[in-house]
């Protein structure tokens, strides 16, 4: 297999109208022979370990002032600040979508190309985010933590959380 990053992908037809694709790639590919299957897919970055801790971190801190478990602050945060998707689902499969998310809220019956449907929002939890949207996360963390005077580690610390993202690309 041959993974790798680039930026440099130009699409061009050729002489019989068929879509061509020159990709780029980093250092020495060896030959290529028989056929592949391609997927291409905007690169996203990750998030770090030390984001995670600090988010984990802040997170206890507020559910400490708020006397509640650190599992209900965390899902609290993630209502607040994570990443949500509205799907719609047949009913019948409502309780095997709910596996899949952090928290699954129904929010009620639709009707969609005559077919009676569930439509629900669904929250990922944050081992699913990647650095812009842990970023956020980590942001309204703290904005709540300062509010409530729970534990908020200074702006340098955030800042130099965010910096090691970007030096772990």
């Amino acid at each position: 297999m041959i993974e790798f990053r680039t930026a440099r992908i130009v699409a061009g037809c050729d002489m019989e109208g068929n879509q061509t694709l020159t990709i780029t790639a980093p250092g020495n590919i060896p030959p290529l022979s028989g056929e592949y299957d391609v997927i291409i897919k905007r690169h996203r970055e990750k998030r770090s370990l030390n984001a995670n801790a600090l988010f984990w971190k802040m997170c206890g801190s507020l559910a400490e002032v708020l006397h509640i478990s650190d599992e209900e602050a965390y899902l609290h945060l993630l209502e607040r600040y994570g990443v949500k998707k509205y799907i719609v689902v047949k009913p019948e499969a409502v309780e095997s979508v709910k596996g899949l998310f952090r928290a699954v809220e129904e929010m009620g019956g639709v009707i969609v190309d005559g077919k009676r449907g569930v439509q629900l929002k669904c929250t990922v939890g944050s081992s699913q985010y990647d650095t812009k949207q842990m970023s956020r996360l980590i942001e309204g963390t703290a904005s709540e933590n300062r509010e409530l005077g729970a534990f908020v580690p200074d702006d340098m610390d955030i800042g130099a959380s965010l910096d090691l993202w970007a030096k772990e690309k």
